[in-house]
């Protein structure tokens, strides 16, 4: 692999070329979905409870919350993933009864993706994509904290770039 010798080069690419393509275009698809997410919201929920009124400003930044609590999750998560979450992974298998449940609760969670797969791939991009960052910096010897720092400055920047991107597309459309 004469390509990949070039370490800098690499980190380079994947840090900001391949980290802020997966997350605008993840920030575009939920700009492009909003509409669809928050009619559902409108129609299936909200009519529901006759004294709930929200405008779509704040539908619209309640599904952006949403979206950047899951960018953040993955960040921190990553971070914080330790050899204790491992081991209580492992611990679910000592005895029968916690077999039991931990079977039933991963066959629970396959069903729902297999629901949910596209949900799931997107979901599967975001972690992908942040694995590989936090490998990189990882490699480069930053500590925890300053690859949480930059990961989460990544990711947040390049959401924002897609969600401001669908914008000004959908503005630039309309007024044409």
């Amino acid at each position: 692999m004469l390509w990949y010798n070039n370490r800098p080069l690499w980190r380079f690419m994947v840090l900001f070329l391949l980290i802020p393509a997966i997350y605008s275009v993840f920030g575009w698809t939920i700009a492009l979905e909003s509409e669809d997410w928050r009619q559902w919201l409108t129609q299936e929920i909200l009519l529901q409870q006759p004294n709930l009124v929200l405008s779509d400003r704040i539908l619209n930044q309640l599904l952006y919350g949403l979206a950047l609590v899951i960018i953040l999750g993955t960040t921190f998560g990553l971070t914080i993933w330790d050899k204790t979450v491992i081991g209580l992974l492992g611990s679910c298998f000592k005895s029968d009864f916690t077999a039991l449940v931990a079977v039933l609760i991963w066959s629970l969670t396959l069903a729902l993706i297999i629901c949910f797969i596209n949900y799931f791939a997107e979901l599967m991009l975001l972690l992908g994509g942040a694995i590989l960052g936090r490998l990189e910096l990882q490699e480069a010897s930053y500590n925890n904290w300053q690859i949480c720092s930059i990961l989460t400055a990544i990711c947040v920047c390049s959401f924002a770039i897609g969600l401001l991107g669908f914008d000004w597309w959908q503005y630039t459309m309309t007024t044409i």
